[in-house]
């Protein structure tokens, strides 16, 4: 055998070799991606298709606020006086399949539970817009544990003469019902407190400290947030001119 004829049988050996490579490289690519890439259901999510009278001012908050603790993906539509059936049917046989998914997750008794806890927490935010927001002393949840305490400006030490020249001011201190947590040190002057309200989304209630100068009408006011068993200052004091006390 020539030497031609040992390299062409090489030459057709080794093309044989690639297309059998190849061959099985394109039969075994679709199991390596379906493995790689499971199907998974991202699109279900409870529509809440409303009809009619809307409820109560501020149920929407505590309801908003128990979707995200739950994680549950929602979205609200507002449906008017009358609603269209179609529109109606496909809403609610989405919501029958991501209803079995949040059953599998929460229990059988998901739904239940959760219109608890937003019941619970819409009583609770009832009686915070009725308590007493502003003034020396003021009631909030301010931990997040759900109790309400009292937060109230208390002065800890009595000024001497007059604090612009050689004297030494007041000073005040911001003090908790709960002991737990921590009293501020607020300095000098004349203090009101506001309940701000949960203004990050934590749960709790953040406030704010307005006082007055030692000397001049400018006031100064800043807010506070507890997170992590300490206190965090959320808005650095600013100036601002007086407010009507209460």
């Amino acid at each position: 055998m020539s030497k031609i004829e040992d390299y062409e049988k090489i030459l057709l050996s080794l093309l044989l070799f690639q297309i059998v490579v190849s061959c099985g490289q394109k039969q075994s690519k679709p199991a390596m991606d379906a493995a790689a890439s499971p199907p998974t259901d991202t699109t279900s999510l409870w529509v809440d298709y409303r009809i009619g009278e809307l409820p109560p001012e501020g149920y929407y908050d505590a309801f908003d606020s128990i979707i995200r603790k739950w994680n549950i993906r929602y979205q609200r539509t507002e449906g008017g006086c009358e609603a269209t059936p179609s529109e109606k049917q496909q809403h609610e046989a989405g919501n029958e399949k991501y209803f079995r998914q949040l059953e599998a997750k929460f229990g059988k008794d998901w739904r239940q539970q959760f219109d608890a806890e937003v019941k619970k927490l819409d009583s609770l935010l009832v009686v915070q817009k009725q308590l007493r927001a502003i003034g020396e002393e003021i009631q909030g949840d301010f931990d997040g544990d759900g109790k309400l305490e009292f937060a109230k400006a208390v002065k800890v030490k009595e000024g001497q003469g007059n604090p612009v020249e050689d004297g030494t001011p007041d000073e005040y201190e911001i003090q908790f019902s709960n002991h737990k947590l921590k009293p501020i040190k607020a300095g000098c002057c004349d203090i009101r407190l506001v309940n701000e309200g949960d203004l990050n989304n934590d749960g709790s209630n953040e406030f704010s400290i307005f006082q007055a100068p030692m000397n001049g009408c400018t006031y100064t006011m800043t807010t506070y947030s507890y997170s992590n068993k300490s206190w965090k200052q959320i808005v650095k004091p600013f100036l601002c001119q007086p407010l009507a006390m209460i």
